[in-house]
């Protein structure tokens, strides 16, 4: 007896029925696409730790200001220029672009800065990848960029850093990726040009991206790579560099190179190769850098080999930028120690293919004082403990921190006296707003955005000079001099500085920070005497009175008190 089949339904199997033929399949295909994603361990680890830090750089993101290197590139968007005397244009328009053409707050500045600081170290683990480290090993790259202290405390602030950092691993990954493709290949070419744009955008950011250049050109020259130099592919890559750059460099040579004579002349009057710049150096790279972290590099620089592509593009990433950073900077008195950060970021890619460089314990040494380094560094700058626990060991005015804290009730003691005086001396014009030095004028500058004009008196000069020059606020009627505990200055100094003008009034605010004051930020009216003419401005050669250390207030007309802010009891 045999069983007919219902109505509707098939019993045929196999190839017989392409239904069934076609069912696994199909299932199959179902579950790999709802399979999740199978990551390494360390990966997980690496993407736990880059979310807390990101918690972290928020929370600083809305208890602090401006520092005052910050408070000069938001400064930028008020002035959009290719270049500044310090820096190429590109910091000026991201602060523009934040700011909607003003001065961008320091809460803005600061969430772009954790975001993009916080990738930072998942474009090296992608250009790690492109340098054939093994994925298991990848964590290695991310965790040495998310604790080394110099990446992870360092990215926070708003400079161009923040914006060279992933344009520098950006192009060495697009690097390999170009030199390890079939030569001529739509591939190499997409990579090729990709490398051209981060170089372009780099150089716009600082020009020592300048520096990865002959890096690059010298892996390209390698038997193994030259054939791409008979392609379109690396020419196009410059092509499309040149073309960012030049509005950068036209701009430069029409005005005379202003960047290079402010970086290379007027700033480095003391400059020559001393045992104090050596000194400054390596202790500058102790501190940013850390111990274990130099001594993890040593060893990766070491095992990394120059036979194969991959580890010759690290290397000479290193070295070359490296060589002539550490040259000017034992030149230069005014080095800093960040100039050799980018040196550090192909070592960071080289740590997950050399993993057996480095130890477990050397590993685990990093680990702990680059996460000890950030929290201390969040600490110190994020609330008032220091000054609260140092007791009379703490110095304020070498507490770079105070500045981010300081200029909120300045900027406003400023304001309020521009108001005053608009009031007290009614159809007059704004007065002019001037200061010592341009850590001063910055934040000022930030924080009154166009409400007043800003003069500058910076002994070396600064960009004020330029877009308010001396000349045109040297015989306004009156002029506001604000300055700070940093700057001290005595009332015959003062007048000597300003010979035509008269103390009208001071007022002054006193910042504290755990009860302690950290900062005394001080406004003082100075008015033309009536029997003065018209005095002409010194000129930069004029040497200027030598400063003291305190004011004699009984000598500086009204004194106005506009009290103390105490930032512990702020909101």
């Amino acid at each position: 007896m045999t069983t007919k089949p219902k109505p509707g339904k098939s019993k045929r199997t196999g190839a017989g029925n392409p239904d069934a033929s076609r069912a696994p399949s199909l299932s199959a295909r179902s579950r790999a696409r709802r399979a999740p994603i199978e990551l390494p361990r360390g990966i997980k680890f690496a993407l736990a730790f880059s979310f807390a830090l990101l918690a972290l750089k928020l929370w600083m993101a809305s208890e602090v200001g401006f520092g005052d290197s910050e408070a000069l590139y938001a400064c930028y968007a008020l002035h959009p220029q290719p270049a500044y005397l310090d820096h190429p244009g590109l910091i000026g328009f991201v602060a523009g672009w934040l700011g909607d053409g003003h001065a961008p707050p320091p809460l803005a500045c600061h969430l772009i800065s954790a975001f993009l600081s916080s990738a930072v170290p998942w474009l090296g683990v992608w250009a790690a990848w492109q340098l054939g480290s093994d994925k298991r090993h990848l964590h290695l790259t991310a965790f040495a960029l998310l604790l080394m202290p110099e990446i992870a405390i360092g990215l926070f602030g708003f400079t161009p850093d923040l914006l060279l950092a992933p344009l520098w691993l950006l192009a060495l990954g697009s690097f390999a990726g170009f030199v390890k493709a079939d030569a001529g290949s739509t591939r190499a070419l997409g990579f090729a040009l990709l490398t051209g744009v981060c170089l372009g955008l780099g150089v716009l950011s600082k020009i020592s991206m300048l520096l990865l250049l002959p890096a690059l050109a010298v892996v390209l020259r390698r038997p193994e790579a030259r054939a791409h130099l008979r392609t379109i592919a690396p020419w196009g890559a410059l092509l499309v560099m040149l073309i960012l750059i030049w509005p950068f460099v036209s701009y430069e040579v029409q005005h005379g190179y202003p960047m290079w004579k402010h970086r290379m002349v007027a700033t480095q009057g003391a400059s020559g190769f001393s045992l104090r710049n050596l000194g400054a150096l390596l202790g500058g790279q102790l501190l940013y850098v850390t111990p274990p972290f130099l001594i993890a590099g040593y060893f990766l620089l070491r095992r990394l080999s120059r036979g194969d592509l991959d580890g010759a593009l690290l290397f000479h990433a290193t070295w070359i930028p490296a060589l002539p950073l550490a040259l000017l900077c034992l030149w230069s008195k005014v080095a800093e120690p960040h100039w050799l950060g980018p040196t550090y970021l192909a070592l960071c890619l080289a740590a997950s293919r050399l993993p057996e460089a480095t130890g477990t314990k050397l590993r685990a040494t990093c680990a702990t004082i680059g996460v000890a380094a950030i929290l201390l560094g969040a600490v110190w700058v994020g609330t008032d403990l220091p000054p609260r626990l140092l007791g009379k060991a703490y110095e304020p005015r070498y507490d770079l921190a105070n500045d981010m804290h300081a200029w909120e009730p300045g900027v406003r003691l400023v304001k309020q006296t521009i108001t005053e005086t608009e009031l007290r001396y009614r159809g007059t014009t704004t007065p002019p707003v001037v200061a010592p030095h341009w850590v001063i004028c910055a934040q000022l500058h930030a924080g009154l955005q166009r409400r007043a004009p800003i003069g500058c008196r910076t002994p070396s000069g600064d960009d004020f000079g330029g877009w308010y020059p001396e000349s045109q606020w040297w015989n306004a009627p009156r002029i506001l001099y604000v300055t700070d505990d940093r700057f001290e200055i005595d009332t015959q100094q003062l007048l000597a500085e300003f010979p035509d003008r008269r103390v009208v009034s001071r007022r002054r605010t006193t910042i504290l920070r755990g009860h302690v004051p950290v900062r005394r930020i001080e406004v003082t009216l100075l008015e033309r005497n009536v029997d003065v003419g018209s005095v002409e401005a010194p000129g930069k050669e004029t040497p200027r009175p030598p400063r003291g250390r305190s004011w004699t207030l009984e000598q500086l007309g009204g004194l106005t008190a506009a009290g103390v802010v105490d930032l512990s009891l702020q909101p």
